[in-house]
């Protein structure tokens, strides 16, 4: 009995001993495995305020991020107030101020973490773009970039965006402090390409004058004349430019003196004389007459070559009714498209519909209805939401910018509408038509090889779709800023209106940047 006894507490003792032993081994293990995979040590520097934003509000939305990323307890988030105290002992006085993946690396190195979180936020009408981006601080490289929209109130982007933009940067960590690429780079931009700046000094204005020296104020679209002048449709000056061949800005159309700001916004009359209210989109004539959207006076109105401005349809009240120039009316008009026969195609962007005027001045809709949708199909089948900018090709197809469903559609001759490009779902893809995303596209150029160029405004990129049916991107490497240069490297926000001269060269209106840019083929 007491041999067995004594058995069981031997028993007993060899077990309490292995199970010591196992539990320290365990210890082992996991102390072991939290060395080898420490937590990822991240920075977030304010977000830049672009068009539309203030710098209190991105920093509002860089706080709620940074929260975000807190409350996952998946990412160790310096604080602001360390990471805003060390960048001063160094010598910054901001947190904001780096603009290419050189800077960024250096301030992720005096901030001592292995990822960056650098970004923007600017909006475009009612529709705000939050855009991100991680650093890996090690490598050198971006590892991954998302975008967002929202056409929303900023209390939404703050409940409702930020949260979804940090999801999605977390991907970026799989489980350890190595940071992998979510998926390949999109493709370069081709080669051989520089982006100059042909006109304005970056301050928003009206100063007439030498390119360098002058100033816009939101130009929107861009049409060349036969003696190579080029047009501007200077939005917000509520005035049409031209600058000459020889680099000289100056009024085409329109009044924006002091005196002009009180009174009506409309006026027919002498080109200098007449008045409009946020002209955007223009369409040159074979003829010379110059057709004009003019956005917030709900009118079609046309610049003759002997300089007369005249309404051609519209009644200045918006709202949607097709028929005679009595009757017809548009809302916010933003693309405009004119045929040989004199047939003018207008983007009705707040109707959602594609309409046509007659040399008479008559109206009638020839796809879309008044319901927004993204719907392929013929004539009122066909939805659209917000369609902006038109271009006709030789075939007598209407393209057509369907802005906000991120689209690149087609108007055939037969009345059928057909998605080119895109699928409703915003982003940044090159690759074969059906595959590629854009971001809120605007402006379209048809060059002599049939390649079509487009403004992907809100990737502030330039992209091209080749006969062949594949997407690449020309110039700008998605940041919303200002850089000449070499197409890898230099930087557009929001490109709007695009126009080729008859080397090939293409002229962007850098609406962001107040300026006109020109890629150039070396």
């Amino acid at each position: 009995m007491e041999t067995l006894s004594t058995m069981h507490t031997l028993s007993h003792t060899l077990r309490l001993h292995f199970l010591l032993g196992f539990l320290l081994l365990l210890s082992f293990v996991f102390k072991f495995e939290a060395q080898a995979a420490p937590q990822l040590s991240l920075a977030i520097l304010e977000l830049d305020a672009k068009g539309g934003v203030t710098r209190d509000e991105a920093s509002i939305i860089t706080d709620r991020l940074r929260a975000q990323f807190i409350q996952s307890g998946r990412i160790l988030v310096l604080e602001r107030t360390k990471m805003e105290a060390i960048l001063k002992e160094q010598g910054f006085q901001q947190s904001a101020f780096c603009d290419d993946t050189a800077c960024s690396v250096r301030i992720g190195k005096l901030l001592g973490v292995k990822g960056l979180i650098t970004g923007s936020v600017s909006r475009l009408d009612t529709v705000y773009t939050l855009s991100a981006r991680v650093l890996d601080i090690e490598r050198g490289v971006i590892v991954r970039e998302v975008f967002q929209d929202c056409e929303c109130p900023l209390k939404q982007v703050l409940t409702d965006i930020a949260p979804v933009i940090a999801l999605r940067l977390l991907g970026v960590s799989a489980g350890g402090a190595s940071l992998s690429p979510q998926k390949p780079s999109p493709l370069p931009p081709v080669a051989g390409v520089r982006l100059e700046t042909w006109a304005g000094n970056g301050w928003g204005g009206s100063l007439d004058g030498p390119a360098a020296e002058a100033n816009f104020n939101e130009p929107t679209d861009l049409s060349l004349d036969r003696q190579g002048n080029l047009l501007i449709a200077d939005s917000k000056n509520h005035r049409i430019r031209q600058l000459s061949s020889a680099g000289y800005l100056s009024s085409f159309a329109g009044r924006n003196e002091l005196s002009d700001l009180i009174g009506p916004s409309f006026a027919d009359g002498l080109r200098d004389q007449a008045r409009f209210n946020s002209p955007m989109a223009m369409a040159l004539h074979p003829s010379g007459t110059l057709y004009l959207a003019d956005t917030d006076n709900h009118r079609i109105r046309m610049i003759s070559p002997q300089g007369e401005v005249s309404t051609l349809v519209g009644t200045g009240v918006a709202g949607y009714n097709d028929g005679n120039p009595a009757v017809a009316q548009f809302r916010r008009p933003q693309g405009i498209a004119v045929d040989a026969q004199g047939i003018v195609y207008v983007a009705d962007t707040d109707n959602h519909c594609i309409r046509k005027v007659t040399p008479q001045g008559q109206v009638s809709t020839v796809a879309g209805s008044r319901q927004e949708g993204f719907l392929d199909g013929k004539g009122f089948q066909a939805r659209f939401r917000y369609p902006q900018s038109l271009l006709l090709d030789p075939q007598g197809r209407l393209w057509i910018s369907d802005t906000f469903n991120h689209s690149l559609r087609q108007l055939l001759p037969s009345g059928e509408v057909l998605t080119v490009a895109g699928n409703g779902q915003e982003g940044f893809v090159d690759g074969p038509a059906p595959q590629a995303r854009f971001r809120l596209p605007h402006g379209l150029a048809l060059d002599a090889q049939g390649a079509l160029y487009l403004a992907d405004t809100g990737n502030h990129r330039i992209r091209k779709l080749l006969p062949s049916g594949e997407v690449i991107t020309v110039a700008g490497n998605g940041q919303a800023a200002f850089a000449d240069g070499n197409a890898a490297v230099a930087s557009l926000n929001q490109p709007w209106g695009l126009a080729l001269d008859a080397q090939g060269n293409l002229f962007v209106a850098d609406r962001g940047n107040q300026r006109i840019r020109k890629i150039l083929w070396k």
